[in-house]
């Protein structure tokens, strides 16, 4: 005989959270040779930053016309030219990108902001009708939460020092 029962619910924002990873991991198929970021490569990677798509570009013109340049083999203009084609097409993308993950992000501050300003509120309210004899079972509640949150503002400040 079993003893567990359904599993947890699935909340509306769980399934639309599901959805968006969803396009998102479709969208990273979309791209070619897309690479994970690797501590090993981020050196090379910084210094790469300081060179310029034209200086790449001129790099790839002169390689061109070097018959000895081509034959050393130490620099592939197809790769160059590809490259600076995907920087231009994914140059948008990586802006357009950046701005959604900076709105998720303001948006899930501003939402929690908002809940706790109600709370706040709410709390405040709740705190005067406690006084209250005939709200006994709302005072032992408050008293559960302050105690709650003490404990928490505990765990926070050992956890920052």
């Amino acid at each position: 005989m079993s003893t567990t029962g359904p599993g947890p619910s699935v909340t509306s924002q769980e399934r639309i959270a599901k959805d968006v990873r969803e396009v998102l991991n479709a969208a990273a198929a979309l791209i070619p040779k897309l690479e994970q970021p690797h501590p090993a490569a981020l050196k090379g990677l910084r210094a790469s930053r300081t060179v310029s798509k034209e200086q790449l570009a001129r790099m790839s013109a002169i390689v061109e016309q070097s018959e000895v340049l081509q034959r050393l083999g130490t620099f592939d203009v197809e790769e160059a030219r590809e490259t600076l084609q995907f920087l231009d097409a994914f140059r948008p993308i990586a802006d357009q990108i950046a701005a959604l993950l900076a709105a998720v992000n303001h948006t899930m501050e501003a939402r929690k902001a908002r809940v706790v300003d109600a709370g706040l509120r709410t709390y405040a309210v709740a705190k005067a009708l406690a006084r209250d004899e005939e709200s006994a079972e709302l005072y032992g509640a408050l008293d559960a939460f302050r105690t709650q949150m003490r404990q928490s503002r505990r765990r926070d400040r050992n956890t920052s020092a």
